[in-house]
């Protein structure tokens, strides 16, 4: 009976342990659609413009693997029109940035956003990480959204980005191989269109950021695993 006790323990705290790891992740990205880089270290792709002065937007989707708020937003990007050159140490000098969250709505073919679900609007400091393909400077952003914005798992959401004051400012695709959903979608104010298909189809570079495990989420993990290792020789006795 004992022997029965011990082994229930052992493998409830081995389960509790494992529901733990799986929610704090050890990496803070819930969602990750990072950017590429050849044997070179190019960074594969482009840029595809995304601001409110020229009128053009673009989103991308994702879904997440379990209930989370949302603490920053990492992306990628640069100016569309600014090509390196030998010493260039060019940046942005006024990074202003508008991020949305979405709802999505499947229309006949594919899902688009929805209605606003957050929106967000900040000044950031671009971090430059290399150049792409076409020459252009590519850098990486990350803003702070607080922790109002709680998204349930395995629905679809949608995430625009755009430049406020920079009118060629583009969002940086990528070109990794991972499980992503489907390709970004554009629109374009002055058009009238609403959400239509972007193309060339592609995938848009930014990571979505939890907050970093509480220190008491860590003392239940490690009384689990001290659990586990306590109650192991009972197990095979």
């Amino acid at each position: 009976m004992k022997n029965l006790i011990a082994q229930a323990i052992m493998r409830l705290s081995l389960v509790f342990g494992m529901l733990l790891c799986a929610h704090m992740g050890f990496a803070n990205a819930i969602w990750s659609q990072p950017i590429t880089t050849n044997s070179t270290g190019i960074i594969l792709g482009a840029t595809h413009v995304s601001s409110t002065l020229s009128g053009w937007c673009m989103a991308e989707d994702f879904e997440l693997p379990y209930a989370a708020t949302i603490h920053a937003v990492k992306w990628w990007g640069g100016s569309a029109n600014k090509i390196i050159t030998l010493g260039d140490d060019y940046s942005i000098s006024t990074n202003l940035f508008h991020l949305t969250f979405y709802t999505a709505r499947y229309d006949s073919h594919r899902y688009l956003p929805g209605n606003p679900l957050f929106e967000k609007q900040g000044e950031v400091i671009g971090r430059l990480v290399g150049t792409n393909q076409l020459g252009g400077l590519v850098y990486c952003y990350e803003l702070d959204v607080g922790s109002e914005l709680l998204l349930a798992p395995g629905a679809r959401y949608f995430l625009s980005i755009q430049h406020m004051t920079e009118e060629q400012w583009g969002w940086q695709d990528t070109q990794s191989q991972g499980s992503f959903l489907e390709n970004a979608v554009l629109s374009i104010s002055g058009l009238g269109f609403t959400w239509i298909d972007f193309f060339p189809k592609t995938d848009l570079a930014f990571e979505l950021i939890v907050p970093e495990p509480k220190p008491e989420v860590l003392v239940l993990l490690a009384v689990a695993m001290v659990g586990i290792w306590v109650l192991r020789p009972f197990h095979f006795r």
